[in-house]
């Protein structure tokens, strides 16, 4: 069988999505849609609004045929990171395609762009592009990618559509690159905070929505399978867990959260001057604000620091990767049976002892979320991949 695969986070799962799968399913000619999902914590430094196994469940729903987990040591990363470990995971899967959302409504070339990225990250004449301290990374990308493609408009460019850079690179670092097929989106941009469009909104706008509480002004842009369950709630989001930081960051000595991943540059001193006067964690990340970091680069290291990871940990994870299925339909579980020689990665469906191990990452990341929403359980030991039947 014939497969697609598509990088999401679903959070939440909308029409737009839908809209994803069915076009991407269409015009890459799949007989099989695979997802790779962010778990607990997304790529932007925030819980998810809904656990993996609900969002899984609404992907699988409504296009996916296998959703498989993108470990938390990848999802939080920058954009970069993100795609690569992503696509990584998908071609371990024996894609053939690979499909993602681009606010980008010309035939931009996606392929071509990787090769001159490529092609200029190991020529000396632009380094200084990258040693330039004064500028953030992503403010360095820009540069670069307007040197790269000078006739573009690049002030216009939208997250969706550097994200599929992202991916576009490390789909052109594989050994056999995968066909890349991507899908315009239709209504608002992917950071829209209000509702514009009469059948598509944006994730943040829907967010705001629900936890605003305005069922009606969300309803419509959601499918009714999902509904009928995203609507109970409840709804994550940091303030849940600022008190779980605060502890962290309180407790900890300079020394220790020098350990944290990404920790650089003095930050811990930073870290501790500021917790104790913050309101909560929105006036927390402005007051450790500066020009050097962006609200996402200090949010995602907010989750490292919540969830105790170092610069050890993300190695040792890197070092023994694997897959994690989350849920499947029937024509998914025949895909992963006809694949399972090819398929280089341990598949993990049900967590043993020594499976725990190799989790372990992974099972802190999602306890921690579920203190978040006051309860205990720890759904990563119990909770088998879903199976959708019928589909």
């Amino acid at each position: 069988m014939k497969s697609c695969g598509i990088v999401a986070e679903y959070n939440p799962f909308h029409n737009g999505h839908q809209y994803q799968l069915k076009e991407a399913k269409e015009k890459s000619q799949a007989d099989v849609m695979i997802a790779v999902m962010s778990g607990s914590f997304l790529q932007r430094g925030e819980p998810a609004i809904v656990d993996k196994w609900r969002r899984a469940t609404y992907v699988l729903n409504n296009g996916a045929d296998i959703v498989i987990e993108l470990p938390v040591t990848a999802s939080v990363q920058p954009a970069d990171l993100f795609g690569e470990k992503a696509v990584q995971l998908l071609d371990v899967m024996g894609v053939s395609s690979l499909s993602f959302g681009t606010d980008e409504t010309t035939n931009f070339p996606y392929e071509r762009f990787a090769e001159r990225y490529f092609n200029a990250i190991y020529n000396e004449d632009y380094a200084d592009i990258f040693d330039d301290k004064r500028q953030s990374y992503p403010q360095q990308m820009m540069q670069l990618q307007q040197i790269l493609f000078p006739t573009y408009d690049w002030s216009k460019s939208q997250p969706n559509h550097q994200l599929a850079l992202s991916y576009a690179k490390a789909n052109h670092q594989l050994t056999c690159p995968k066909k890349l097929v991507p899908i315009h989106r239709i209504g608002s941009h992917h950071h829209d905070g209000e509702i514009s469009h009469q059948h598509f909104a944006s994730g943040t706008a829907l967010r705001k929505g629900l936890k605003l509480e305005k069922p009606r002004a969300v309803m419509p842009f959601i499918p009714n399978s999902v509904w009928q369950d995203l609507q109970h709630g409840p709804y994550h989001e940091w303030t849940l867990l600022w008190t779980y930081l605060k502890y962290r960051i309180e407790t900890s000595t300079h020394e220790e959260l020098r350990t944290i991943y990404q920790m650089v540059e003095g930050l811990e001193y930073k870290f501790k001057q500021e917790v104790s006067a913050a309101m909560g964690f929105d006036d927390f990340i402005q007051r450790i604000k500066s020009k050097r970091y962006t609200y996402t680069r200090l949010q995602r290291l907010c989750v490292y620091v919540l969830l105790n990871i170092t610069k050890e940990e993300i190695e040792k994870n890197n070092a023994h990767p694997y897959i994690r299925l989350l849920g499947m339909t029937e024509k998914g579980r025949l895909y992963l049976k006809e694949q399972k020689k090819e398929i280089t990665l341990p598949i993990i469906t049900n967590v043993t002892k020594q499976e725990g191990v190799l989790l372990a990452t992974e099972i802190k990341a999602s306890r921690i979320y579920q203190l978040g929403l006051n309860r205990t359980e720890s759904l990563d030991f119990y909770q088998r991949p879903r199976l959708i039947e019928g589909k």
